[in-house]
């Protein structure tokens, strides 16, 4: 009786461990596929500017030979791409679009995702567009102006060449934080000496070179200036605040500051 169990005990464990249970599968062959990239991670652009182009590429694994449509969601508002979304690229292919922004676009980072689909497959990449303030210069008269538009706001420097350079406005929406009345205000340097007495009448200043212009309104030269795509540039001889003691006066234009140098 032990004997008879040890032999059916065995052949249970042949017929479990042995192949006895027939032949298995080989594995299916791995499908078709592709790879989505864009050309950059990131773009940039001033309000109611056009960014560079983004170049899309669908690359092909495992024989896929299909057409990808690529949905792109995410811009700003306001914002839109050329040629319009989706694009059609084919397997192995690229497509290029650039993104436009208007005047009503708002300033900041907007992620930006590209998702390409065909059939059930699906897959995606982001690109980061950074939307900047428009920025200008421009000249009237003897007013150099840098100004600069966003999100329905326009701020704005105003530089006076007739006072030197001096700051003469600085505005947001035409509301300016300035007083420009003289040549005592404005935004400006003026180069104090220790010994100076302040007050109302010329004679109690001493040493003291001022950007726009004298006690009297004369206002100082400037030798040279320019006007880049965002930025100005003005280079300033000053004048002695107080021209009398320097040879000058109310009559007299006014004295450039090295001339009352010891």
């Amino acid at each position: 009786m032990w004997i008879a169990r040890l032999v059916a005990a065995g052949a249970v464990v042949c017929l479990a461990g042995c192949g006895g249970g027939g032949s298995s599968s080989p594995p299916a062959p791995p499908q078709p596929d592709f790879s989505l990239s864009a050309s950059t991670s990131s773009l940039t652009t001033s309000i109611g500017g056009t960014t560079e182009s983004v170049t899309v590429t669908v690359k092909s694994s495992n024989g896929f030979s299909g057409s990808v449509s690529v949905a792109i969601t995410g811009l700003p508002a306001a914002a839109a791409t050329n040629p319009a979304g989706p694009l059609i690229v084919g397997a192995g292919s690229s497509q290029s679009f650039t993104v436009l922004t208007s005047d009503a676009t708002p300033t900041g980072n907007a992620t930006v995702t590209l998702t390409g689909t065909s059939g059930s497959l699906s897959h995606m990449t982001t690109v980061v567009l950074t939307t900047t303030p428009a920025v200008s210069t421009s000249q009237s008269g003897t007013l150099l102006y840098l100004e600069a538009h966003a999100n329905g706001h326009t701020a704005r420097i105003g530089a006076d060449t007739k006072w030197g350079g001096a700051i003469v406005e600085v505005s947001l929406d035409g509301i300016n934080f300035v007083n420009a009345h003289d040549t005592g205000r404005e935004v400006q340097p003026a180069l104090y000496d220790a010994a100076a007495q302040y007050g109302a009448q010329c004679a109690q200043y001493g040493w003291d070179p001022v950007l726009a212009g004298d006690f009297y309104d004369h206002g100082s030269q400037v030798s040279s200036h320019s006007l880049a795509a965002a930025s100005l540039y003005t280079k300033t001889i000053p004048v002695q605040w107080c021209p009398d003691q320097f040879g000058g006066g109310a009559g007299a234009q006014g004295v450039d500051f090295d001339l009352g140098l010891e």
